[in-house]
């Protein structure tokens, strides 16, 4: 086991801290509540329920191939109870790929890509080197191992790969670390503050940044953004301004660019105050539109007060092609329109932006699925009441060309399921 990063508030970053405590919330028997919503304009649809055995509590975003089939991952669940990769297609039925053993990985926590053969790419929090892997898995159902990350203390190695990861055209993967890099920061309550990789084709990796916990930021979550030009974007969870101490950490976070070279610019820091705090995606941490413009969300800050309390209940931001930042939409004190955004965001052509809450709601403290346009206006889709329809949506949302959103519940409160639900919403 490696370094522990501070558990957030009630967002499930597992990093080394959560193995056995993840396991341990499954096995708990949880109340049964009403598996009924109120009707909504839009149709609510859940694909499948885990049960444990075939997985259990998504943490990761999901993606989808040219048939319309689902795949993703759950942190815990499975065969060896370390975790799953999964396919879900339209009618709901579900094919365990991969059940996780420690030896080949352990605790998945982030997204999936696919290449042109239709293998799947991603990383795992455990792993045989103690702190984490890279792995391949075939359209045959073989994994490989394609990078393991090493642990110990007082090693500058990357390591703890919290996010998922981006290809380029020659095959390269790219993707973060929350520890590993600086050995001099100390902005986590640990002496490192995360770093930016590259994995070549010939399975050499390189360090493209090693965040310092300044001003450039330190623990990225999300996975990161390519552009055509070979420019990757991202968000770190702390660092930035070092003067923004909500919930008692060092900074909010910041969202940056690092070109081809490794040179990093930050694009904006976050202050805690009205433009939100700790930015972290369950999938992308950013999405960009045609023109280029950025999106994200910030889980905390914002609105202070009410249901919001001396934290915030978050932010949708947009940072312009030029780089100016402006919030989208602040989440409301009443808790209504949800609290606590994270996960990937998702676009449509006309510059709509639907996401998730981990929190809040018509129901009180399960989440919710939303709306925001290009005026700032949030619609509320649906909000999750612990049932059947599960709840607390860590992992965002994607869209598919016919405008149908899809996503992740880490759990639910019935009787014979509590590992979470894949959904689908029909505008």
């Amino acid at each position: 086991m490696t370094d522990k990063v501070q558990c957030r508030r009630f967002v499930p970053r597992l990093g080394k801290r959560a193995a056995s405590a993840a396991y341990g919330f499954v096995m708990i028997l949880l109340t049964v509540v009403s598996a009924t919503w109120p009707a909504q304009a839009q149709t609510f649809t859940v694909l499948y329920q885990f049960n444990g055995s075939d997985g259990s509590h998504p943490i990761a975003g999901l993606l989808l191939d040219g048939s319309g089939n689902l795949y993703g991952d759950t942190s815990v669940g499975g065969a060896s109870t370390f975790g799953t990769v999964f396919k879900v297609n339209q009618t709901g039925d579900e094919v365990v790929l991969l059940s996780f053993d420690v030896n080949d990985g352990a605790f998945p926590s982030s997204s999936l890509i696919m290449d042109k053969d239709g293998s799947l790419y991603s990383t795992a929090l455990e792993g045989p080197g103690g702190a984490g892997v890279l792995f391949k898995l075939s359209s045959s159902g073989k994994e490989t191992i394609l990078h393991n990350f090493e642990g110990g203390i007082g090693t500058k190695d990357p390591k703890v790969p919290e996010s998922g990861l981006v290809m380029d055209g020659a095959g390269n993967l790219y993707g973060t670390t929350i520890s590993g890099g600086d050995s001099s920061c100390a902005t986590q309550g640990t002496s490192y503050c995360g770093t930016v990789f590259r994995l070549a084709k010939n399975r050499k990796l390189t360090v493209l940044h090693s965040f310092t916990g300044g001003a450039d930021g330190a623990a990225p979550y999300g996975s990161l953004l390519m552009d055509k030009a070979g420019n990757l974007y991202g968000t770190t969870y702390v660092g930035g301004d070092l003067s923004c101490k909500l919930q008692g950490e060092n900074g909010c976070g910041v969202v940056f660019k690092l070109d081809p070279s490794g040179k990093e610019t930050v694009l904006h820091t976050f202050t805690g105050k009205a433009d939100g705090a700790f930015p972290i995606g369950g999938g992308v941490s950013l999405v960009a539109d045609a023109a280029g413009n950025l999106y994200g969300a910030a889980a905390y800050a914002g609105a202070f007060g009410g249901q919001c309390g001396i934290y915030g209940c978050g932010t949708v931001f947009k940072v312009d092609k030029n780089g100016k930042f402006s919030v989208l939409h602040t989440f409301s004190k009443d808790g209504t329109e949800g609290e606590t955004p994270n996960g990937a965001l998702a676009l449509d052509p006309a510059g709509n932006v639907y996401g998730t809450t981990q929190t809040g709601g018509a129901f009180g403290n399960y989440g919710t699925i939303f709306k925001v346009s290009k005026t700032g206006k949030l619609t509320v889709l649906h909000s999750f009441n612990g049932g059947s329809d599960g709840a607390n949506p860590f992992s965002g949302l994607i869209r598919d060309s016919a405008g149908n959103l899809y996503g992740t519940t880490y759990q639910q409160f019935t009787f014979f399921h509590q590992g979470g639900t894949v959904f689908k919403v029909t505008p």
